[in-house]
């Protein structure tokens, strides 16, 4: 008697089905800030701790101020005794935001990143 081999065949698929695509993963992004125009960015990580990891490397470890953000866009911006971060769907309104937000908080508010990672 010939044995099924459907279980055999079920296994791979299985595997296949439930892993998430890598693609699916890469869409993790940080921005950062720090004194004397220290600036950076990591975009399309797989995790937000890679996120973190890379823009905090990429600033040289200067940066104070880290945005992580998914599937999105977010900005940083900084002046005298303030700063101001926002993140959302579009670079125009990130950007905006993040300054208004300074500007709250300190003076002479510019904006030091903007960035975006898989919110096509």
């Amino acid at each position: 008697m010939m044995r099924p081999r459907l279980p055999f065949l079920a296994i791979p698929f299985i595997a296949l089905a439930s892993a998430p695509s890598a693609a699916a993963q890469d869409h993790w992004g940080a921005v950062a800030a720090g004194p004397d125009g220290a600036a950076a960015q990591a975009i399309e990580q797989s995790s937000r701790g890679t996120a973190r990891e890379a823009a905090i490397k990429s600033c040289g470890g200067r940066c104070t101020h880290l945005v992580t953000f998914y599937r999105a866009c977010a900005a940083i911006a900084t002046g005298a005794g303030g700063y101001g971060w926002a993140a959302g769907p579009s670079v125009q309104d990130t950007g905006e935001r993040a300054l208004q937000f300074c500007m709250q908080r300190g003076k002479d508010c510019r904006l030091r990143i903007v960035a975006c990672s898989g919110n096509d």
